[in-house]
C-alpha cells in the first residue's frame, strides 16, 4: 500500500509547469528520499498531447502515472473533466492518503464520492492551498472572466470544505481563506510552507547577514499585476527620479511576457521608465533550471519580489542560492525569512517603500537573509504529516427507505416499456414505480400493450391531459409515497445499481437533492443498453451542482434523473406548469437551493442518455426556455452571486475595450503588424525580436537598446548561439530555418519525412522573402530542392513568391532561372519556355561580349533541374541531344551549350 499520491495537472517536463508543478516535484522528490511510498499523477488533457520522456521524468525514484482527460469525458477539455479523471484513476487505488492542489478544484469529484461513501472510505484526501482562483482574481483587481471561472471557484470551495485536512503554506493563506470562504478555524488544517532540496533547518549557510555590493536588481516574475510588476515599475520610476541611481546598475526583468491593461507588458515598462537612462534587460521564456542557472552564474545580484504571495518559489530559490532578497511584507513571502530580516529584507506595499528600498540596496549593498525555522524544519512536518494516524469521519447510518420512480411518457409506448423495465430490475428492492401518461394517443394499439405492461408488473399508470412535463412530474409526485423520488424520461434507462448508489449516497452526503451522471446511449443501442451489453464509455456531461449564480448562464447543477427527498416538495418545491417550454428540471434546481435545500452531485453514471434522435429539449423555444430558469431568480437574495455575474459582463465589456485599443504593435509595417493579433502567443524570442523592429521603425535608440542586451543575455542563459547578424536586421521570424540541412536531407528521405522536408523548405522560402538576415545563399539551395524534389507543392511557392523573391534577388537573371525550373515542374510549357528565352537571350548576348569564367551560367543550371527529371517531355530532351557533348567540357563547354540552347529555343 503506498503512503501518499499527490495530484497535480503540471509537472516539469510533462506539462508547462509553474509553482504547483514545482512543488508536487519537490515534495515527491524529498519525501521518497526520506522513506515515504509516495507516487505523483499528472492529469493531462488529452492522449494526444505531447510528452516526451515523462516516462523518464520519475524524481529521483519516484513513479510518475498519467491519466488523460478525455479517456473519460465526452467533451472539450475542462477543470471539470480534469477533476473527474483523476477520480477514476484514483478510486481503485490503495493508498492511505492522497493531497491535491486547491486550484481548479482537481478534487471535487473525488471529495464527493468520499462523502458519499463512494471510495476512500480507508483513504485520508487532503488539500495544499497554493492560491485559489478567487485570491488570483483579488490580486489582480479582475472580476470573473467567464462563468467556467464561476464553476471553478465553486469546486476549489467545496473541495477545502470537505478535505479530511486543509495544508496551507502560509499562515496568511490561511487567514485568507478563513475569511474570504468562511471556513471554520477549528477545521483541520497544518501550516507547512514548500519543499525544497538543499534546504536545511541550519539555513543557508556563510552568506547569511553579509552586505554585497549590487551591479543588477532583478525582478523575478510573470508581467503580470497579481505579480506587482506595476508597483516594481513605479517605484523604479520614482526612484530614478528622486535619487542620483549610477547608470552601471542593471534592472533585470526574469519571468514571461503577459499583458497589462491590454498593452504588451515590454512596452508598458518601457513607456513607464522612458527618459530615465536606465539600464533594461528582459530574461522571458527562461524554464526553472534556466533561471535557476542564470541566479547562480550571475555575482553582485539582488533579486526584488514585490508581489503579495503565498509559498513562493522564487524566494525559497533565491535563498537557497546565497543570493540577497527583498520581499513585500504583505503576503506570504515574509514568513519564509527568519525574522531577524524583517526590517532590512521587506518592504511595505507601496511605491514610496518600493523605491526607498530600492536605493538603499543599490547605495549601501544588498543583506543576504536566512530562512525562517518553518522553512527549514517543513520536511519534518511533512512526514510527520503524511505518517499521522487516518481522520476518521462518523458514517452516517444508512437504511433502506422506499423509493418512488417516476417515469413521464409522450406517444412512445415502446421505449417506456424499457424504460419501466430498468426500473423494475433495480437491486435495491424498496421501490414502488409510477408511469405518468402525460397525453399519449390511447387508441395506439402498442399504447394497450404499455397498460398491459403496467397491469402484469405492479406500476402504477396516471393518465392525464397533455400538459408537458413540469405537471406530469407534480402528478406523479403526488401519487408518490417514498421518502425519497427518482425521475427518469421514458427515452433513458437507469443503470441496475443506480438506485441503490443514489440512496446510500443521499444517506451519507446528508443533502436533499443529488443529480447524476450519464452515458450517451445511441439510439440504436437501446437493445445492448438493456441487456446490460453496452460498455459504460465516457461520461457526457459533468455538472457540478453550483454555484447558484453560475445557473443564470448554463444549467451546472445536473440533469432531470436526479434523486430527491420527498420532503422538498412538501417543503413548498414544485415544478412550474408552463407549456410547451422545457429547462423544468433546471429551474427546479434554481428553486430549491434558493430555498436553502442542499445539492450535490452523484459523480458515478446512473443513467444511459439517449443520442442520435430528436429529444425534447431540441423541439422547445430556446429563448423562453432560458428566460424560464432567469425568471426563477429571487432578485432580492442574490447578493454575492449578482456581483460576481455582473463582473462577468463587465469583465467581458473591459476586454472589448482593450482589444478595440490594442493597437500598439499594429501600427507596424506587414508583415509586423499581422503578428500582433497573436502576440501572447509568441514565444520569448519573437517578442524581443518584435520589440526591436518596434524601436527600429519608430527611431527609439533606448528599446532598441533593451531589445538588444536582451536578446544577448537571453541567449547566454539559455546557452544559445548568439546572433550573428548586425542587431539592426533582427529577424521577426519565430525560427530562423536553415535551407541548406533540409535539401540535403532530401536525398537520404522518403514518404512523410520528405514532405516534412519540403514543408520546411516552403517556410524556409517565405523567410527569404519577409527577413533581410536570411542570406541570399538560399537561393542556390532552392535550385538544388526543385531539381531533386520535383515538388510541385515547392514550385507552386517559388511562383506565387515570386515578386517577394525578385524584391530581394535585384538580380533579373536568377530570378528567371527560378522561375523557368518552377514552371517546367508544373508543366506549364509556356511560361517554361519564355522565361528561358530570356534567359538565354541575356546569357548568349553575355557570352558573344565577354570571358565566360564571369558570366553567370544560371541556364545551366535550368537546363541540369530540367534535363534530371526521367520523365522529361520530348520536346525538352532534345536539350541533351544538342547540348550533351558541349557540357562535358567545362567552361568552354558551357559557351557552346548556351549558344546552341539559344538557337533551338528560338527555332
Amino acid at each position: 500500500m503506498l503512503d501518499l499520491i499527490l495530484v497535480t495537472s503540471e509537472y516539469p517536463g510533462i506539462t508547462k509547469s509553474g509553482g504547483i508543478g514545482a512543488a508536487v516535484e519537490e515534495a515527491a522528490t524529498m519525501l521518497q528520499q526520506s522513506g515515504v511510498k509516495v507516487e505523483v499523477l499528472v492529469v493531462v488533457a488529452n492522449n494526444n498531447a505531447m510528452l516526451p520522456t515523462w516516462k523518464a521524468k520519475t524524481g529521483q525514484g519516484c513513479v510518475v502515472n498519467l491519466v488523460c482527460a478525455d479517456s473519460f469525458y465526452n467533451g472539450a477539455a475542462s477543470n471539470e473533466a480534469y477533476s473527474y479523471a483523476s477520480f477514476q484513476y484514483l478510486k481503485s487505488q490503495a493508498v492511505a492518503r492522497i493531497i491535491f492542489p486547491d486550484y481548479a478544484g482537481l478534487g471535487f469529484y473525488s471529495m464527493n464520492a468520499k462523502r458519499q461513501g463512494l471510495a476512500f472510505a480507508d483513504t485520508n484526501l487532503d488539500i495544499a492551498v497554493h492560491g485559489p482562483t478567487a485570491w488570483a482574481l483579488s490580486l489582480n483587481t479582475q472580476p470573473y472572466p467567464h462563468v467556467d471561472a464561476l464553476t471553478t471557484d465553486f469546486m476549489e470551495r467545496q473541495s477545502i470544505e470537505m478535505a479530511d485536512t486543509v495544508l496551507y503554506l502560509s499562515q496568511y493563506m490561511r487567514n485568507w481563506v478563513e475569511r474570504e470562504f468562511g471556513v471554520a478555524p477549528t477545521k483541520s488544517a497544518e501550516l507547512m510552507p514548500n519543499l525544497m532540496r538543499g534546504i536545511s533547518a541550519s539555513g543557508t549557510a556563510t552568506q547569511v547577514g553579509k552586505l554585497i555590493g549590487v551591479q543588477k536588481i532583478i525582478f523575478f516574475g510573470r508581467h503580470e499585476p497579481r505579480k506587482n510588476l506595476p508597483l516594481f515599475v513605479d517605484a523604479l520610476a520614482l526612484a530614478a527620479k528622486s535619487y542620483d541611481l549610477p547608470r552601471t546598475v542593471e534592472f533585470v526583468f526574469l519571468g514571461d511576457f503577459a499583458e497589462i491593461d491590454g498593452t504588451p507588458s515590454e512596452l508598458y515598462i518601457l513607456r513607464k521608465l522612458e527618459g530615465l537612462n536606465l539600464k533594461l534587460v528582459f530574461l522571458p521564456g527562461l524554464g526553472r533550471a534556466e533561471a535557476e542557472r542564470y541566479l547562480t552564474n550571475t555575482p553582485a545580484t539582488a533579486v526584488v519580489v514585490p508581489s503579495v504571495e503565498n509559498c513562493p518559489y522564487t524566494v525559497l530559490e533565491t535563498i537557497a542560492k546565497g543570493l540577497p532578497v527583498y520581499v513585500c511584507a504583505e503576503g506570504g513571502s515574509k514568513e519564509l525569512i527568519a525574522p531577524e530580516f524583517h526590517l532590512t529584507n521587506t518592504f511595505d506595499n507601496n511605491k514610496s517603500a518600493l523605491a526607498q528600498c530600492l536605493y538603499t540596496v543599490i547605495k549601501e549593498g544588498a543583506r543576504v537573509p536566512a530562512f525562517s525555522d518553518s522553512v527549514g524544519n517543513a520536511l519534518q512536518s511533512w512526514v510527520r504529516h503524511v505518517n499521522s494516524p487516518q481522520q476518521q469521519r462518523p458514517l452516517a447510518r444508512c437504511t433502506a427507505p422506499l423509493v418512488s420512480l417516476i417515469v413521464v411518457t409522450h406517444n412512445r409506448p415502446e421505449k417506456a416499456i424499457e424504460a419501466l423495465n430498468s426500473c423494475l430490475r433495480q437491486s435495491y428492492a424498496k421501490t414502488e414505480v409510477i408511469l405518468v401518461d402525460d397525453g399519449s394517443d390511447r387508441n395506439n394499439p402498442q399504447y394497450q400493450e404499455l397498460k398491459d405492461f403496467c397491469h402484469d408488473n405492479g406500476v402504477v399508470l396516471v393518465e392525464q391531459e397533455n400538459r408537458y412535463l413540469g405537471a406530469a412530474r407534480n402528478t406523479g409526485v403526488a401519487k408518490a409515497t417514498g421518502k425519497y423520488v427518482l425521475f427518469l424520461d421514458d427515452d433513458d434507462l437507469l443503470l441496475k445499481d443506480a438506485v441503490g448508489r443514489l440512496v446510500n449516497a443521499i444517506q451519507c452526503s446528508g443533502v436533499d437533492i443529488l443529480t447524476t451522471l450519464s452515458c450517451f446511449m445511441d439510439a440504436s443501442q437501446r437493445g445492448l443498453a438493456h441487456l446490460d451489453q453496452l460498455n459504460l464509455g465516457k461520461v457526457g456531461y459533468l455538472p457540478t451542482g453550483g454555484p447558484l449564480e453560475a445557473g443564470l448562464l448554463k444549467n451546472c447543477f445536473g440533469p432531470s434523473v436526479s434523486l430527491i427527498s420527498r420532503a422538498v416538495f412538501t417543503k413548498g418545491v414544485r415544478y412550474t406548469e408552463t407549456y410547451g417550454v422545457g429547462h423544468e428540471d433546471y429551474e427546479f434546481y434554481i428553486n430549491a437551493v434558493q430555498k436553502g435545500f442542499a445539492l450535490a452531485v452523484h459523480p458515478v453514471p446512473a443513467f444511459y442518455y439517449e443520442v442520435g434522435v430528436p429529444s425534447m429539449i431540441s423541439q422547445t423555444p430556446i429563448w423562453k426556455n432560458f428566460m424560464r430558469t432567469y425568471g426563477a431568480f429571487d432578485r432580492g437574495a442574490a447578493g454575492r452571486g449578482a456581483l460576481n455575474v455582473a463582473g462577468i459582463l463587465l469583465g467581458q465589456q473591459v476586454n472589448r475595450h482593450i482589444n478595440h485599443g490594442k493597437n500598439v504593435y499594429t501600427s507596424l509595417p506587414e508583415p509586423l503588424n499581422q503578428l500582433y493579433p497573436k502576440v501572447g502567443a509568441l514565444d520569448a524570442e519573437t517578442r524581443l525580436k518584435m520589440l526591436y523592429k518596434y524601436g527600429e521603425h519608430f527611431k527609439l535608440e533606448s528599446t532598441k537598446r533593451v531589445a538588444a542586451w536582451s536578446l544577448r543575455e537571453r541567449h547566454e542563459a539559455k546557452k544559445l548561439s548568439a546572433a550573428a547578424s548586425p542587431l539592426g536586421t533582427i529577424p521577426v521570424a519565430p525560427v530562423k530555418r536553415k535551407m541548406s540541412a533540409y535539401v540535403n536531407k532530401l536525398h537520404l528521405v522518403k514518404g512523410r519525412e520528405r514532405k516534412e522536408c519540403i514543408d520546411q523548405i516552403i517556410a524556409s522560402l517565405k523567410d527569404l522573402c519577409t527577413d533581410a538576415t536570411v542570406p541570399l545563399t538560399n537561393v542556390d539551395y532552392l535550385f538544388n530542392a526543385l531539381a531533386v524534389s520535383r515538388s510541385a507543392s515547392l514550385a507552386s511557392a517559388v511562383v506565387d513568391h515570386s515578386d517577394q523573391l525578385s524584391s530581394r534577388l535585384k538580380d533579373e537573371r536568377r530570378m528567371l532561372a527560378l522561375s523557368a525550373t518552377a514552371h517546367y515542374l508544373l508543366e506549364n510549357r509556356v511560361e517554361f519556355k519564355q522565361k528561358f528565352q530570356l534567359l538565354l537571350d541575356g546569357e548568349a548576348n553575355d557570352f558573344r561580349g565577354k570571358d565566360s569564367k564571369y558570366v553567370d551560367h544560371s541556364a545551366i543550371e535550368v537546363f541540369k533541374a530540367v534535363t534530371a527529371d526521367p520523365g522529361v517531355p520530348s520536346w525538352a530532351f532534345q536539350f541533351t541531344r544538342v547540348t550533351g557533348a558541349c557540357l562535358s567540357k567545362g567552361q568552354t563547354g558551357n559557351r557552346d551549350a548556351i549558344m546552341m540552347l539559344h538557337d533551338f529555343i528560338n527555332q
